[in-house]
């Protein structure tokens, strides 16, 4: 299991980042959402090493690190089976890394899948008439930004009722944005008239 305990040097640990993401999610919406004591009791684990993607497991009682064997067994570079994914992010300071790479980060892994699933094996794929190309040049460059919503909040932002609000108003927008955007592509690659406008 990987130690939730465990901290960077300088940085406080990640239960006392989380205690603070959870205490702004309180003052967001005026009441307490979850107490601290029972965030501990309840809600704090540590987390399954293949949950993270870390190159430790278990074989056969005895610990292994292989960081090929990990990546074959997550299907990590095969692509076209990865689903098409919705990106709800962040929008604080306190949680950066989201804040400011979950739309690029998923963004790839969506280009891939669209391009492995729809495009690799497109028939005359270097003949396609210019405008359909640059239809699908311009939908690959707009991956990210059509298939990425935010809410005001750092990590916990889904926490609480204006977060939970807003993330299921974005989890039912990104579910017809992605099925709208997969029809596009087939349209494209089949080279058939677009879907209507949303």
């Amino acid at each position: 299991m990987w130690d939730l305990s465990a901290d960077a040097p300088g940085l406080p640990t990640r239960h006392a980042n989380w205690c603070v993401e959870l205490a702004a999610q309180s003052a967001d919406n005026d009441r307490v959402v979850i107490p601290e004591d029972v965030y501990q009791r309840d809600y704090r684990v540590n987390t399954p090493l293949l949950l993270r993607g870390e190159p430790q497991y278990l074989r056969s009682r005895s610990a292994v690190v292989s960081v090929a064997e990990v990546t074959d067994e997550l299907g990590t570079f095969d692509f076209g089976s990865h689903p098409l994914t919705g990106v709800i992010a962040p929008t604080r300071p306190s949680d950066a890394r989201h804040a400011l790479t979950d739309s690029l980060t998923w963004g790839f892994l969506n280009a891939q899948h669209v391009f492995e699933r729809y495009v690799s094996g497109c028939p005359g794929l270097s003949t396609f008439p210019p405008q359909l190309w640059e239809q699908l040049r311009l939908l690959m460059l707009d991956l990210p930004r059509r298939l990425t919503r935010t809410v005001s909040g750092g990590h916990f932002f889904f926490v609480g009722e204006r977060g939970a609000k807003a993330t299921t108003r974005h989890l039912t927008n990104l579910a017809t944005e992605m099925a709208f955007l997969q029809a596009e592509v087939s349209a494209i690659v089949c080279n058939q008239p677009a879907p209507p406008t949303k």
